[in-house]
């Protein structure tokens, strides 16, 4: 950035198309087609300031190092800080917001004062500015964060249950021993589900969403359904919550009321 060649025009740092696409790492043809997709937008002279005939020329004629294609160019367009940063942001690269912030270090903040007058309205709406292109890092920071604290909830919630489990068998089960014993149980009731589903007729997602989670929410006041918050099937909450013999009893319930033997169950 210290090697762009410094133009000031109305008491303030400017820059050529060039130099901003130089800086962006881009091309003038890019410069040109966000100006025009967003002309509404860019103010003259809040983020530009357009020159044409003898003042262009001046310009050029001041300022060495230019292509010479640029005396061709009906009018020239000088970028303010402003403008640079509605740049940045049409083309929103990280190159882009890094040269932004370069350029706002090293080229556009004058070390020396000058004799303009500096408006309350301009240094709120720079600070604005400001605000904005540090928006993504903490938007991205508060997202990380969330993220965080969901999976410490969710391995809190999976350690709870753990320790009610290990409390259902004594204390004595171990990680092997828990699921080992209860794989059994939750297979015997999704069996049992399926029986219910073909004596009766009822669909089986309907013989568990709605049948059972009915029947056993009546005998012991708890929906089997909500283990779907903690993305569990029914069995598997239940199993969590110790009451997989209670599960099996319920079902069977329901297939006696069918007029269904037991041993047609098993």
């Amino acid at each position: 950035m210290t090697n762009l060649q410094v133009i000031e025009r109305e008491g303030q740092r400017v820059l050529l198309s060039t130099q901003l696409a130089q800086a962006y790492e881009t091309d003038t043809t890019t410069i040109r087609t966000n100006f025009s997709r967003n002309k509404k937008r860019f103010i003259e002279g809040k983020h530009y300031i357009p020159l044409q005939g003898e003042e262009k020329m001046n310009l050029l004629q001041s300022v060495t190092g230019l292509p010479s294609t640029l005396k061709n160019a009906r009018t020239l367009y000088l970028w303010t800080e402003k403008g640079a940063f509605m740049h940045a942001k049409s083309l929103e690269t990280d190159r882009a917001w890094e040269a932004y912030e370069m350029l706002v270090d090293e080229y556009y903040c004058l070390k020396e004062k000058t004799q303009s007058k500096i408006r309350v309205e301009d240094v709120l709406s720079m600070t604005v500015d400001r605000l904005i292109l540090n928006e993504k890092t903490v938007s991205h920071a508060l997202s990380v964060a969330a993220e965080t604290r969901k999976e410490l909830d969710q391995l809190k919630e999976e350690f709870r249950l753990f320790k009610r489990s290990v409390s259902r068998w004594g204390g004595r089960a171990t990680v092997v021993d828990i699921p080992s014993m209860d794989n059994e149980l939750r297979n015997k009731l999704t069996k049992m589900i399926y029986v219910f589903s073909q004596q009766s007729g009822i669909h089986v997602k309907k013989a568990w969403c709605v049948e059972f989670d009915k029947a056993f929410y009546n005998k012991y006041k708890i929906n089997p359904g909500e283990g779907k918050i903690l993305g569990l099937t029914r069995p598997v909450y239940l199993s969590e919550k110790g009451m997989l013999p209670q599960a099996i009893e319920v079902v069977k319930e329901m297939i006696d009321s069918l007029d269904i033997s037991e041993a047609q169950a098993a």
